[in-house]
């Protein structure tokens, strides 16, 4: 049996916002990632599972029984929330204890506990803390102690590393889905940022504008985005402008499309698939194009391309792979593999 079962969910904010027809199911020990924009409906989505808002109709099941009518905290669901939501007058330890006092356990059992969470999540050291001494990674843990303290059967994740640095980042979505997978606990993972999500599962849900737009696992949506907006949402973007006039790029379009007029197709790549070159690659589709700006953003420097066709220009960024600085060349070449440039009707 399936741990979670959702059916036909639909929400409105008045006439502003509509979760509409949404469906999906999650098995036990299992993750999946609620991805999209903001304001495609996935905090919406966590917050009818849990019980802080009720649904206009659909069906959520829980182990086959029906929660739609079930207060918040019977559900047997943690969730974490964006910003913590910490019990700012209760110290670290009783934060972690409040669930379980809840649950009525007694003392002992609350403090076995307790500091079992608190060695699991490295933070024996701030049991005695306030909560306004920690910092924001500290608080990250203390919240998802809390949350994991009454042993819930799904734990939801309402964009939970939005604002930590890049480095904790890192390490906590390591941590986390380590701690998920040894308490064999289920989660769902909201986020507007792909790399949030993966630590947990590949195994994604599409939102946009309150419609599910796929239902997918990320390794079958990057080798066919299906859509535009997919693509984008994923980190792709359009290489049409850029690649206008180019003779040979029909080699490129799939059988499928053939028979599509130009004008109503895209082509779309990841930038993980571009490469500048001081020479054209021999086995690479290769862009002939002279690099306009240099600034870096990592390690390695970024040039803006811009390419002259049919007297107007585009312009792309793209990473610098080559050795010699790109200061000191004119004419390079963005290259790429045929197959990682996806052509796709415009939606």
């Amino acid at each position: 049996m399936e741990l979670l079962n959702i059916s036909n969910l639909c929400y409105n904010y008045g006439e502003d916002f509509y979760l509409k027809d949404i469906a999906f199911s999650l098995e036990h020990n299992k993750s999946v990632g609620l991805f999209g924009p903001s304001g495609s409906g996935k905090s919406t989505i966590l917050r009818l599972i849990s019980g802080l808002s009720k649904p206009q109709s659909g069906e959520i099941l829980l182990d086959g029984q029906s929660i739609i009518n079930q207060e918040s905290h019977t559900r047997s669901i943690g969730m974490i929330f964006q910003h913590h939501a910490l019990f700012p007058h209760l110290n670290v330890y009783d934060n972690i204890a409040f669930g379980l006092k809840m649950q009525q356990l007694d003392r002992d059992n609350i403090d076995i506990q307790v500091n079992s969470l608190l060695n699991v999540f490295k933070i024996s050291k701030l049991k005695n803390r306030k909560i306004s001494e920690l910092s924001v990674g500290e608080s990250q843990r203390v919240a998802i102690a809390r949350s994991l303290a009454p042993k819930p059967k799904l734990l939801l994740m309402d964009e939970p590393f939005s604002s930590l640095d890049y480095a904790l980042k890192v390490q906590l979505r390591l941590e986390i889905s380590e701690i998920l997978h040894d308490m064999n606990i289920a989660s769902i993972v909201v986020s507007h940022d792909i790399q949030d999500i993966v630590p947990f599962s590949d195994h994604i849900l599409l939102l946009k504008d309150g419609k599910m737009l796929f239902d997918s696992h990320l390794p079958e949506l990057y080798s066919d985005p299906k859509l535009k907006d997919v693509g984008s949402m994923l980190g792709f973007f359009s290489l049409k402008d850029f690649l206008a006039g180019i003779k040979d790029l029909n080699t490129i379009v799939p059988d499928k499309l053939k028979d599509v007029d130009y004008d109503h197709l895209d082509f779309i790549i990841h930038p993980d698939n571009l490469f500048v070159y001081q020479k054209p690659n021999p086995d690479m589709f290769a862009v002939e194009c002279r690099i306009e700006k240099i600034f870096y953003s990592g390690p390695n420097p970024q040039v803006i391309l811009q390419r002259v066709a049919n007297g107007d220009s585009a312009f792309i960024s793209a990473i610098w792979r080559e050795n010699i600085k790109p200061d000191e060349v004119n004419t390079v070449y963005l290259c790429f593999q045929n197959e990682d440039l996806k052509c796709l009707r415009q939606n």
